[in-house]
């Protein structure tokens, strides 16, 4: 194919039926039981997502790496970086409306989709992979409710229950919880694989 647009069109509908596909092929699950059950405990505050003041604005930006990819607004966090002690107060009006009105806006939710080639053949579409670049703004936006979210989730123990509902037990949750990450789930496995050595036992893992 030569013509961009015929393209373009042809790699979308590869990339949109991947799912459709990928769900055709699998067995039928029996039923699992409500997620309501395994949420116990009645819990007199529920999840808010209370304002947020210019100084956290400033914070949460600090924290964030500064890249020159930009989304379809052709902003990138280098440039909020920049701007942010000239916008934070009206960033904070913004962002303090999204959360009371329960609206983010339409903006915000469109990502700039790059395909970055894998190996193989660069005439196969099979061997590339989408990237979704969103709006430097949402970035910051999902950052504040992912701080709310996981004060709640702690302050009330139920990221303890969510896991129990994923079948995990706690310690071994080392994904989207506070002080965990990756490099801890490598030093358990390495760990356990030791002590089987030493025991004189095999170790095996699933993954």
């Amino acid at each position: 194919m030569n013509d961009k647009q015929q393209i373009a069109n042809e790699i979308n509908k590869y990339f949109v039926n991947i799912g459709p596909n990928l769900a055709q092929s699998l067995p039928n699950t029996p039923d699992i039981p409500s997620y309501h059950s395994y949420l116990k405990g009645d819990f007199v505050n529920s999840f808010s997502l209370f304002l947020i003041t210019p100084y956290e604005i400033c914070r949460v930006v600090a924290a964030i790496a500064s890249k020159t990819s930009a989304g379809h607004d052709d902003i990138s966090t280098q440039v909020m970086k920049i701007a942010l002690p000239h916008i934070a107060p009206q960033l904070c009006d913004i962002i303090n409306s999204s959360f009371s009105l329960g609206i983010v806006p339409d903006q915000m939710k469109i990502a700039k989709v790059y395909l970055l080639f894998k190996s193989g053949d660069r005439s196969l579409v099979i061997n590339y992979r989408p990237i979704s670049i969103l709006p430097a703004f949402s970035k910051l936006i999902e950052k504040l409710v992912y701080k709310r979210l996981m004060s709640y989730l702690c302050d009330h123990n139920i990221l303890y229950q969510i896991v129990i509902l994923l079948l995990l037990l706690y310690q071994y949750q080392f994904g989207f919880c506070p002080n965990h990450d990756t490099s801890l789930a490598v030093m358990e496995m390495v760990d356990q694989i030791t002590a089987a050595v030493d025991a004189k036992k095999f170790f095996r893992a699933i993954y």
